[in-house]
Order: structure tokens, then C-alpha cells, then sequence
């Protein structure tokens, strides 16, 4: 369980260095002793709904599933600002004075057989003593449907991926995320753009001891469902045969930003 110091939104943000010291788990719940789970819930909402976008981005950077030998390895940042989502009056995110959370993530991608391709992103990290560390977990499964029907120089890429992440901060807050994407790639010569569309399920459990007066000893403990869609474009860059640039923007309950590096080792 989350002591009383810890700042949930203050570890996420530092990892990007866009966040201030943010007010305690108690801090943000004392004015709401007295109301209705849902209305705790509607106060918090936007917190899950910042991190089902956090913990989900990067998934992707293109349609191609990678050949049997393929392998490309990087580093990506996805970063959520507030100002892009609903963020009411009084809620968490707006009581806070960060304005955005950002995630650097280890990644990498192996081709199969068959258009199938693999993909894993991880990211682990130790804050401070009262918040504990940062977990991040994700993994997908594509499938180029070019694979299936093709016609050279003309046609672009097509790639249907399912994905799942998790995202955890300390004992207390986790989020965990499924998606389903279709994505569209073309490459020219150094360039090449890509859309992509996202189904996403998203639940954040948060769930600690409060010390809060009137409160204390208590555990709270609540569920946060967030079920965006996401429409996602970006692009590639090859300034050289085995280094890729990234940069992607991508609407939703809450937009995401993503910049990237990759290594294609093959």
C-alpha cells in the first residue's frame, strides 16, 4: 500500500522532466471524505484516462512486419499533455500542477513467418523511497495482411496488431491496457508515413492506505475504465540504412505524443 507522501503524478512526470511536486494521494482525496464513490470516481477519472493513453502509446511506428531475420531495437517517448483531454474543474489532473506525464520505453520488434511479427516494450525504473518504482510492460502480435494479397510499388502496407501494456507505480496505481490496430504505412525512399487506428480497453486500479483525517487506516480502493479510440499518424525517417527517427501524434480521450529512435540490426 501507497504511503501518504507519495506522488503518483510527480513520479511519472519527472521521467520526462515535465512534471512539478505534485500533492499527495490524501492531499486529493481530503475534500472528498463525506461524497459518493462515483462521485470520487468522476473526480479521478481523468487520471485514468491520461494513463490508458500513456500506457498504450508507442505501440507501433508502421504496417510492415519485419522478415524472418528482421530486428529492430530503439528507444521511444510518449508523452500525454492535460491541455488535449477533458480535464473538469476540481479533478485530479486539474488540481495538479504538472501538465503532462511522459514515458521513455525500451523497444524492440522481431519478424516471424508468414507476415507475423513480435513486439516487446519495457521500462523499469526506481523513484524515491515513498513512491517506489515504475513497471512497464508491453507486448504485440502482428500480422502484415499483405501477406495475403500484394501488388508491388503500388499498394501500401497493411498490418492488423493486437497489443497489451501495463504500467505501475508502486503498490498503488496500475493500469493496464489491450488494443487492436489497423495501420497503413508507404514507404519513399528515406520517408516513410503511416496512419493507424486503435481500439483500446483500459483500466487503472488505484488502491492504498489512507492516513487522511477521518480516514485513517482505511483502505481506497477504486476501478477506472477507459475505453478510448485512437487515431494515430506519423512518420519515419532513414537519414541512414540502420537508423530510424520516429515522431507520431495520435487523438483520443486524451492525445499522445511519441518520438522515437530505432535501430534496424536487420
Amino acid at each position: 500500500m501507497a504511503s501518504t507522501g507519495m506522488t503518483w503524478l510527480a513520479a511519472l512526470g519527472l521521467m520526462a522532466g515535465m512534471a512539478q511536486a505534485a500533492p499527495s494521494f490524501d492531499d486529493l482525496f481530503k475534500d472528498f471524505e463525506s461524497t459518493t464513490k462515483s462521485q470520487v470516481e468522476d473526480f479521478v477519472q481523468p487520471l485514468g484516462d491520461a494513463l490508458t493513453a500513456l500506457a498504450s502509446g508507442g505501440t507501433f511506428h508502421g504496417a510492415r512486419s519485419k522478415g524472418l531475420l528482421g530486428l529492430d531495437v530503439g528507444l521511444k517517448l510518449v508523452s500525454v499533455p492535460f491541455s488535449s483531454g477533458d480535464v473538469p474543474a476540481g479533478s485530479v489532473l486539474d488540481r495538479s500542477e504538472a501538465s503532462a506525464v511522459g514515458l521513455p520505453m525500451l523497444t524492440a520488434s522481431k519478424g516471424l513467418v508468414k507476415g507475423l511479427q513480435v513486439g516487446a516494450r519495457f521500462m523499469s525504473l526506481e523513484l524515491d523511497k515513498e513512491v517506489g518504482s515504475l513497471q512497464h510492460l508491453g507486448a504485440s502480435l502482428r500480422f502484415e495482411i499483405n501477406e495475403l494479397f500484394h501488388i508491388p510499388l503500388l499498394m501500401p502496407r497493411l498490418g492488423l496488431q493486437a497489443d497489451w501494456s501495463r504500467l505501475q507505480v508502486g503498490d498503488a496505481l496500475t493500469t493496464t491496457a489491450t488494443g487492436l490496430d489497423l495501420i497503413v504505412s508507404k514507404s519513399f525512399v528515406v520517408l516513410e508515413p503511416y496512419a493507424g487506428i486503435s481500439l483500446i480497453q483500459g483500466r487503472t486500479e488505484l488502491d492504498y492506505t489512507s492516513r487522511a483525517p477521518g480516514l485513517e487506516g482505511q483502505k481506497v480502493g477504486l476501478d477506472l475504465d477507459s475505453n478510448p479510440v485512437r487515431l494515430a499518424a506519423g512518420v519515419n525517417i532513414t537519414p541512414f540504412p540502420l537508423l530510424r527517427i520516429n515522431a507520431e501524434y495520435a487523438l483520443g480521450d486524451f492525445n499522445t505524443i511519441t518520438v522515437g529512435a530505432l535501430l534496424n540490426l536487420f
